[in-house]
Order: structure tokens, then sequence, then C-alpha cells
């Protein structure tokens, strides 16, 4: 069970990221639909499928480890450290956002949110009983 609200959105951002990269590699998600007779017949196909470019792959894995790195980041004990994690995932997630606009990338801004929050939220500071 995560620590605290951060450590849940940080779960919650990494494996959004994770799953829409991974979702969007091996999954029919992108559709061409040419016209055949009076009908419309689709074609669908993954991003493997399509034969993306390098640059894309790279997004993709670039989105991946910053899943992974939020993942991780709710395991260390050492609060400065995880919150460098954290915000290296939505300064990953931001850059992706942005380039691959045109594409995919705006995908991805949801699982930024939640990263952003994990980022920016303090942990509850400990008391002494």
């Amino acid at each position: 069970m995560p620590k605290s609200r951060g450590s849940l959105f940080a779960v919650a951002g990494g494996l959004m990221q994770i799953a829409l990269a991974i979702g969007i590699l091996f999954l029919p998600v992108f559709a061409t639909c040419l016209p055949q007779g009076q009908d419309m017949v689709c074609n669908r196909q993954s991003y493997l499928q399509q034969g993306g470019s390098l640059v894309g792959y790279a997004f993709l894995a670039l989105m991946i480890v910053a899943g992974i790195m939020a993942l991780v980041s709710t395991r260390i004990d050492n609060a400065a450290l995880a919150r460098r994690l954290r915000w290296m995932a939505v300064l990953f997630t931001v850059g992706m956002a942005i380039v691959g606009a045109w594409g995919f990338g705006l995908l991805f801004v949801p699982g930024g949110v939640l990263l952003l929050l994990a980022a920016t939220l303090r942990p509850p500071a400990a008391t002494n009983a």
C-alpha cells in the first residue's frame, strides 16, 4: 500500500504511462479506412505493425522509463531522491507531449498530470508520539 497520496499518484501515473506506451506498441489502435465500393473498409494496426519510426520507438521507450521511475520513487525512503525521480518523469512526459503533439504525445498528458501531483505533494509530517 502506498505510504502517502503522493505515492498513490506516482503509482497511478506511472502505471498509466507504462500501459499507454505498451498499448500503443502492441494493440491495434491506428486505423486506416479506405472506400471499397459502397462500403468503408478499415484496417487497424499496432505501432509495430505499422512500422513506426525510430523516434517514435524512442519516445515510447522514454514513457516506459518515466513510468518505471515513478514506480521506483515509491520504494525509496529518501524523500528528496523520490521527488527528483518524480520530477524527471514529469519533465519526460511534458517533453513527449510537446514534441509528440502531432501524433500520440497528447495521450500521455493525463498520466503526466498524475505524476505532477505526485511530484508536488509533500509527504505527511512525521509525528513524535
